[in-house]
């Protein structure tokens, strides 16, 4: 069965080789930059994308962003990217969450103390149930 998603995310995302790269200064983070082939146009703010990344077999969601000079960047943890560091090639591989097609992941309800607000003139017992729309 083929989803209507798939020549969106076709279109980006994707697998690629790059080299670490570390940012300069005290705590740094270490980056790749997407190829830009693979990179979708911004959906969020501050220039972010959600994605689900992979760097040499770890996966993890996170989010790639474009910076001031157009390239989209990725930040690669500590956990993902193990012994390697500056310089250092990784294998990639991005999916944009935004294109993705939902797997049935449902969303978390916050759990509340109260079961609603009271509204003005009403009792405290007079309590309106909790909106469940999704």
């Amino acid at each position: 069965m083929r989803d209507s998603f798939s020549g969106v995310t076709a279109r980006y995302g994707g697998t690629f080789s790059a080299p670490l790269w570390r940012y300069p200064g005290k705590g740094g983070w270490h980056f790749v930059i997407a190829p830009d082939r693979l990179a979708p146009p911004v959906t969020h703010g501050w220039g972010r994308t959600p994605v689900r990344a992979t760097v040499d077999g770890h996966a993890w969601a996170t989010s790639v962003w474009r910076g001031k000079d157009g390239r989209t960047l990725l930040a690669v943890p500590k956990a993902a990217r193990g012994a390697k560091g500056d310089g250092d090639r990784v294998k990639v591989r991005i999916g944009f969450v935004a294109l993705l097609p939902s797997r049935g992941r449902r969303r978390r309800r916050r759990a509340s103390r109260s079961e609603g607000p009271v509204p003005v003139g009403l009792p405290a017992t007079a309590r309106i149930a909790p909106s469940r729309s999704r």
